[in-house]
C-alpha cells in the first residue's frame, strides 16, 4: 500500500509541475503611470528607439523572405503568395486526390458498418471508443492487481486511469512532433525538387504545367521527371502523326497521279480515233 501511495504521489507531482509551469511567468506588476518621473530626454530616446526599429524592419523587409513568388486566385480573388507558401500549397495539392479516395473508401465502410449494428456513423464511432477504453482499463487494471494484490479496486482503477490518459497525452505529443518532421521533410522535398527544375527550365513556371506532369509526381516521379517524360511522350505523339499525315499527303498524291494518267490516256484514244474517222 506504501508503494502504491508512493506510485499515486509521484503521478499527482508531475500532473502538477505540468499545470503549474509557467503559470505566473509573464505576469509583472505595472508601476503606476503618475508614479514615474519625467524625463526630458525620453522624447529623443523614443525616437532613436523608432529610428532603429524602421531599420530593423527595412533590413528585414530586404531580405526578401516576403517576397510575393506566385500570384494565384483563390474564391475569386487574386493572391500574391510566397515561394515557402507555395511550396506548402503544392504538397497539399498533390496530396488531395490520394487523401480524399482514402477518405471516400473509410467513410463507405463506416457506413456500411454502423448500418448492420442499426447506428449512425457517429454511433458507432463512439460505441467503438467506449469498447476500446473499456479493454485499455481492463489490461491496465489487471496488471496493478498483479502488481498491488492487496489494494482496493477503487484505488486501482483510479490510478490505471491516471496512467492511461498520461500516456494517451505523451502518444498524441509523439504523434505531432512526427507529423511535423514529415511534413517539414516533404516541404523540403518539394522545394529542393523546385530548385532542380528551375534551374533546367528557367523560364517554366512549375505551377503552370501539363496536368500529365502532377499524375505522374503522384505515381513517384519528380517534377523534373514528370515534366520530361511528358514533353517526351507529346514529342512521340506528335512525330507518329507527322508520320502518319505524310503516309497520307504520298497515297493521295499516287492517287492523283493514277486519276490524271488513265484521263489524258482516255482522251488520246478519243483523239486518235476522231482523226481516224475523218481522215478516212
Amino acid at each position: 500500500m506504501e508503494e502504491l501511495n508512493q506510485v499515486q504521489t509521484n503521478e499527482v507531482a508531475d500532473n502538477s509541475e505540468i499545470s503549474e509551469e509557467g503559470l505566473f511567468n509573464d505576469w509583472t506588476e505595472d508601476t503606476p503611470a503618475d508614479d514615474q518621473p519625467q524625463d526630458e530626454s525620453s522624447d529623443s530616446t523614443e525616437v532613436s528607439e523608432n529610428a532603429n526599429q524602421n531599420t530593423d524592419d527595412s533590413s528585414t523587409e530586404s531580405d526578401g523572405a516576403d517576397v510575393p513568388f506566385l500570384k494565384i486566385k483563390y474564391n475569386k480573388q487574386e493572391m500574391d503568395i510566397s515561394k515557402e507558401e507555395a511550396i506548402t500549397l503544392s504538397q497539399k495539392g498533390m496530396n488531395y486526390d490520394n487523401l480524399l479516395g482514402k477518405f471516400d473508401q473509410l467513410n463507405s465502410r463506416l457506413e456500411k458498418l454502423a448500418k448492420a449494428n442499426g447506428l449512425t456513423v457517429d454511433s458507432f464511432l463512439e460505441n467503438i471508443e467506449s469498447v476500446q477504453d473499456r479493454l485499455e482499463l481492463d489490461q491496465e487494471l489487471e496488471q496493478l492487481k498483479q502488481q498491488f494484490p492487496n489494494t482496493e479496486e477503487s484505488a486501482l482503477e483510479e490510478l490505471a486511469n491516471s496512467r492511461i490518459s498520461k500516456r494517451k497525452t505523451e502518444n498524441l505529443r509523439n504523434a505531432e512532433a512526427q507529423e511535423q518532421k514529415n511534413q517539414e521533410a516533404q516541404r523540403n522535398e518539394i522545394g529542393r525538387q523546385i530548385d532542380i527544375f528551375q534551374k533546367r527550365y528557367p523560364d517554366l513556371e512549375p505551377q503552370n504545367l501539363d496536368p500529365q506532369v502532377y499524375d505522374l509526381m503522384k505515381d513517384g516521379y519528380t517534377l523534373l521527371e514528370a515534366y520530361e517524360s511528358v514533353e517526351a511522350d507529346k514529342r512521340l505523339a506528335a512525330e507518329k502523326a507527322r508520320q502518319s499525315q505524310e503516309k497520307i499527303s504520298k497515297k493521295n498524291e499516287s492517287n492523283k497521279a493514277k486519276s490524271l494518267g488513265n484521263t489524258s490516256s482516255i482522251g488520246s484514244v478519243e483523239k486518235d480515233a476522231f482523226l481516224s474517222g475523218f481522215n478516212e
